[in-house]
């Protein structure tokens, strides 16, 4: 880029003239782009890339309709630079660790543990239906004797004959469900190990 200066002084004895070249050198920009320009982010997670010292590409919370290419534009008097980011958006359904269908066999009086271990992405809701009916999630009391943790696992606190029949654990997500079920019942003998049963699904007749 170049300026001219002109100046024409002059008095009763003449004139003169002058005139300056200012030239401005300047550089177009470049961004440097990472070896990849493919972003992944699993569902609900948020996207924070830089692309240059100024420029951030931000997304709180990634959904489905978050994929897709973004440019980048960085431009200055001397020209433009650009790049072509792809976000890819994944999501995993529930993936309960536990099996799927297990029985217990109780003494009554006895604590109870059934565990609930669930992963996925976006991070698994998780709540236990009891026999009543009635549904318990994570850090819940009810009726004083029941508690689910919060990585899932259902507590019974000295177990009645009552508490016999199905429990079932729900996990589920934006894109899937998982369940498992926990037939609990009494019998005179069981496997016992510091007042809680030590495997369950194993008892003596």
């Amino acid at each position: 880029m170049r300026f001219e200066i002109k100046r024409s002084p002059q008095n009763k004895f003449g004139s003169d003239r002058m005139v300056v070249t200012l030239a401005v050198l300047t550089q177009p920009p470049k961004i440097t782009a990472p070896a990849s320009k493919d972003v992944s982010v699993y569902l609900g997670r948020p996207v924070n890339r830089t692309f240059v010292p100024n420029g951030t590409l931000m997304i709180p919370a990634a959904n489905f309709s978050s994929k897709g290419d973004y440019k980048c534009i960085a431009s200055n008097a001397a020209g433009a630079d650009t790049v072509t980011y792809r976000v890819h958006v994944a999501a995993l359904p529930p993936v309960i660790k536990e099996e799927a269908s297990e029985n217990i066999k109780m003494k009554e009086g006895w604590n109870v543990y059934m565990h609930c271990t669930a992963k996925g992405e976006p991070l698994p809701f998780l709540k236990w239906t009891i026999p009543s009916g009635e549904h318990i999630k994570p850090s819940q009391f009810l009726d004083g004797r029941l508690f689910v943790f919060p990585n899932g696992t259902l507590y019974v606190r000295s177990s009645l004959p009552t508490d016999s029949g199905k429990y079932e654990c729900y996990a589920t997500n934006a894109v899937g469900s998982s369940k498992r079920a926990v037939q609990f019942e009494y019998n005179c003998f069981s496997v016992l190990k510091n007042n809680h049963l030590s495997h369950t699904g194993i008892y003596f007749r």
